[in-house]
Formats: structure tokens, sequence, C-alpha cells
């Protein structure tokens, strides 16, 4: 093939880099390293690396085709695919379940999903719970804090 873009010599490394590339970047972000922009260089180079793999399956479409005619290949795409999408829609179980707000979740004490006036009326209360270091001043550091309320010091 005279077409550059569709020759095996360029292809091959260059998804082999982007692969490499988002392998690293996919193992941070599953350790939740999101230093400077992992995330936006994983998607950046994860469509590269689509592109690299649509090149390289156009330019080795025979093979491909003669690798499906295999039973090892048949089995291959068949598990590659059901993987696809028990991950995704596994992925879309776990991650569609909303974080409940801390506020709501501390004030709406009958779980009822509104603050009535019963609630609104014992809201002072709630909110020194939230005061764990016992200042009078509640801090984003407490609002995030799941420790208990440390007991008043005697006099």
């Amino acid at each position: 093939m005279n077409n550059k873009i569709m020759n095996r010599a360029l292809i091959s490394p260059f998804a082999s880099i982007t692969f490499i590339s988002v392998a690293v970047t996919g193992l941070l972000l599953t350790f939740h390293i999101k230093t400077g922009g992992i995330k936006i260089l994983h998607e950046w180079i994860g469509y590269a690396f689509v592109l690299a793999g649509l090149i390289h399956l156009a330019i080795n479409w025979k093979p491909f085709l003669a690798y499906l005619g295999k039973r090892i290949g048949i089995i291959a795409i068949a598990l590659g695919v059901t993987l696809s999408f028990t991950l995704f829609y596994a992925g879309g179980v776990s991650g569609s379940a909303q974080k409940p707000n801390p506020m709501m979740s501390l004030l709406d004490t009958n779980k009822n999903g509104a603050i009535d006036a019963h609630e609104i009326s014992s809201a002072d209360a709630a909110l020194k719970k939230l005061d764990k270091n016992l200042d009078g001043v509640i801090t984003a550091d407490e609002l995030m804090s799941k420790q208990a309320k440390p007991s008043r010091p005697a006099r």
C-alpha cells in the first residue's frame, strides 16, 4: 500500500504507543491518581487508540477474517463482546447511584426525601452536631468528616 497512514510500519508502533499510554493512565485512574491532566490524557489517547485499532483492522482485514473462520477466533470475539457488555451494564448500575446530599441526610430525620416544618425547627440542633471540635464554627473539614462528635470536656 502506498498510503503512508495505511502502512504497518507506522500504524503498529502508533497502536502500541497509544495502547501503553491508555493502559498506564487507566491504571493511574484505577488507583485514583488524578494529578495534572491524567483523565483528559486518558480520554484523548483512548480516542487515538481506537483510531489506531480501526486502521490496524483495515490493514489486516484478510487475516482478521481468516482468524474469525477458526473456532478460537469466534470464542475470542464472543468473550470480548460478552465482557464489554457485562462491564458496560455493571458500570452503569453502580455509577448511576447518586451520592446523597449530606445536608439533606442530616436535616431529613424521617428520611422521606423532604425537610418538613418540624425538621426545619430542629435544624439548629442538627447543625450543631456537625461542629466536631465544638468551637461554634462548622468548617469544610467538619462537613466532610464522618467521625463521631467528641464529648464535651468536663469543666
